[in-house]
């Protein structure tokens, strides 16, 4: 079987980012293994960072990096969406750390963190988009490296659950004769909006996914709005959530529009909506080894919110890893990620690569930031294979 040790890093803990508000000030720490903390205090007010912050959010979620419009733009505007993304990312940087810091702050990172991209972000104080953070001044043409989130994959950090006393496997392995492959078997339960045709313009049994010999696809059966019948789906989805698969994709629509204050709502077909105090209810198959893609708008809000988010009760509810995005994605563009992280899933690459890698294609690729917007929630460094579990 393929299976994954929870909470365990290959190199032992990654250094972890938090920002932490005393007597006034912001500061940021650099949590590392084996030596002394570090800190650094922010160039501005904690109201400030929270408007600059909020700023990206909102104008990389804008119907300007919709793939439908963006991609019809000529190279040079296209330069200058992206090189106002990373103005405002510079700003973002040099509002957390001071100028006299900044080098010390870049060298650390680099020095501890080497090639895996071992930075996390502990869910503390502030809520800041670390992703967007533009760590070097911004020149013509943008370096998408330039963009903390492209060097460092930045999970949120929540509380270890309770260890379960699930046996499912997380990936199973390839056949065992010899292919030019090597893809894993994963067996994927699709929850998908049916109803909001704009997201692919083609039908779950036509997606990629569907083609792939080594992905099993299990379909949410459909449910309807009916209020008469919502116990009996919320039955159904109960149900579904508890099949013994190696992952959930969730692929719906955002119920709350603008970007949301608080917790968020989605919508599965026919506007059958699940609301976020219903999520309580929706335990997943708890296990160690589960992952869970919410390709749903706003669903990881909690990364720069103190409110709950989707993607943190999923976690806390059964999940080992979900991935999910911090801000407003557009439909195609969410899609194309997550196609690429999956073919490098079954490719054999670990969790945390394929969503590194997955960001970087669609920004470098496409010149479009939205894929920034995407993180986890769980321990993603941890080792895949077919010999079990390691650390």
């Amino acid at each position: 079987m393929m299976k994954i040790s929870r909470l365990h890093h290959r190199r032992g803990r990654p250094v972890c980012i938090r920002n932490s508000i005393i007597d006034g000030d912001l500061i940021t720490t650099l949590i590392f293994e084996g030596k002394d903390d570090v800190d650094f205090y922010a160039n501005a007010a904690p109201d400030e960072i929270r408007r600059l912050s909020n700023d990206i959010l909102d104008f990389v979620g804008s119907s300007t990096f919709e793939p439908t419009k963006f991609d019809t733009l000529s190279d040079a505007d296209k330069a200058k969406h992206l090189g106002e993304v990373a103005k405002k990312g510079y700003e973002l940087f040099e509002a957390l750390i001071a100028p006299d810091d900044k080098d010390e702050f870049i060298n650390l990172l680099r020095q501890e963190a080497k090639r895996d991209g071992a930075v996390s972000v502990r869910c503390t104080a502030v809520r800041v988009p670390w992703e967007f953070a533009y760590i070097e001044p911004v020149a013509n043409p943008v370096n998408p490296l330039g963009f903390l989130g492209q060097i460092y994959l930045l999970p949120r950090i929540t509380p270890p659950r309770l260890p379960s006393t699930g046996d499912g496997s997380y990936f199973r392995a390839g056949a065992t004769d010899a292919t030019p492959t090597n893809a894993r078997k994963i067996d994927l339960g699709v929850i998908y909006d049916d109803w909001r045709d704009a997201k692919s313009n083609r039908d779950i049994s036509s997606a990629w996914f569907s083609s792939q010999p080594h992905l099993t696809i299990r379909s949410l059966p459909q449910l309807t709005a009916a209020t008469s019948y919502r116990d009996r789906m919320f039955d159904l989805l109960r149900a579904f959530l508890f099949l013994p698969v190696d992952s959930f994709l969730f692929s719906c629509g955002l119920w709350r529009t603008p970007r949301p204050n608080h917790s968020i709502d989605i919508r599965i077909w026919e506007r059958f909506e699940s609301r976020f105090k219903d999520t309580s209810s929706l335990k997943l198959r708890g296990h160690d080894r589960l992952l869970v893609f919410l390709d749903v708008d706003y669903a990881a809000y909690h990364a720069v919110s103190r409110a709950k988010s989707l993607a943190e009760r999923m976690h806390h509810n059964g999940a080992a890893v979900v991935i999910a995005p911090i801000g407003r994605v557009d439909a195609l563009l969410s899609e194309q990620l997550s196609d690429h992280f999956y073919r490098s899933i079954m490719k054999g690459k670990d969790i945390g690569p394929s969503l590194l890698h997955a960001r970087r294609y669609v920004l470098q690729q496409k010149s479009n930031p939205t894929a920034l917007f995407w993180t986890a929630f769980g321990d993603v460094w941890t080792d895949v294979s077919a010999q079990g579990a390691s650390a």
